[in-house]
């Protein structure tokens, strides 16, 4: 179906045809955070993640807006069409709440290749989140476009197995061409969690972290359990590098790097 090879050749441009995994950071932080240190300017921290090598860029309607002339052809996005409230609001940053706002239709004459969208696993909202990802999906298949499911726990255990493969799964049977969720911990319980979504799951960095071997080992043990990249943000141009730390998280996804090896393409003797 014409709808399908729509699909098909968007996520070819976000999936690397010689690894068949990818590398998205995500850059969406400011429709929520504002400008948050390390976006202030995105013209400059999307030029670094094109020069490190990053696949796609998971962001906004307006960042997409100003700085088209430089992701085309360089480097895919996905638009997110889902948020919740801000910080300065009057009931604060609704953290487990995520209403969709723009539609399929916005993101195709954006030039996206992909959408995103947020749903809380486990809390008060669940089924008005579920209920908006299966239209957004049912407009996704209507248009040919991918959807990208941000499937997050809110349980006493977020990142174990259990909380984990059901927000994954739930995100694959109403229709999500691939899963952003939190890594488990070890490459054993990762496998489950994969081994049980019927679409390719990508793990996401969470907040900043100082860790860079852990950071890197989480991407190593996901792709040994069957992952198929990543979409990082924070720790990606939080880094005090952006463009080394996406060529070394690129050379663990891509050409298979251990997370030791990645370390030395970041910090090189």
């Amino acid at each position: 179906m014409v709808r399908d090879v729509g699909k098909d050749i968007r996520l070819n441009r976000i999936f690397r045809k010689s690894s068949n995994r990818t590398l998205i950071v995500a850059m969406d932080h400011g429709s929520a955070d504002g400008p948050l240190k390390g976006i202030e300017r995105p013209a400059e921290t999307i030029m670094k993640l094109v020069k490190g090598g990053a696949d796609a860029l998971l962001t906004t309607t307006g960042v997409i807006r100003s700085n088209h002339s430089l992701m085309a052809g360089d480097i895919s996005f996905i638009m997110r069409i889902s948020g919740s409230g801000t910080p300065v609001g009057p009931e604060g940053l609704q953290h487990h709440v995520s209403t969709i706002t723009r539609s399929v239709e916005s993101a195709i004459k954006m030039g996206a290749d992909a959408v995103a969208v947020t749903a809380f696993i486990g809390c008060p909202g669940e089924s008005a989140m579920l209920q908006n990802l299966n239209i957004v999906a049912e407009s996704c298949e209507d248009w040919g476009m991918p959807l990208l499911a941000e499937m997050i726990p809110v349980t006493e255990n977020p990142y174990s197995e259990e909380s984990v493969s059901i927000a994954a799964r739930v995100g694959a049977e109403l229709g999500a061409d691939m899963i952003k969720t939190y890594y488990t911990g070890t490459p054993e319980t990762f496998r489950e969690v994969v081994k049980k979504c019927y679409v390719p799951v990508v793990i996401l960095g969470g907040p900043k972290t100082g860790d860079e071997m852990k950071m890197l080992e989480s991407i190593e043990g996901s792709l040994k359990a069957g992952g198929r990249g990543v979409a990082f943000g924070r720790n990606v141009w939080q880094h005090p590098d952006p463009v080394s730390i996406t060529r070394a998280i690129g050379s663990i996804i891509h050409r298979r790097a251990t997370a030791e090896q990645a370390l030395r393409v970041l910090h090189p003797k």
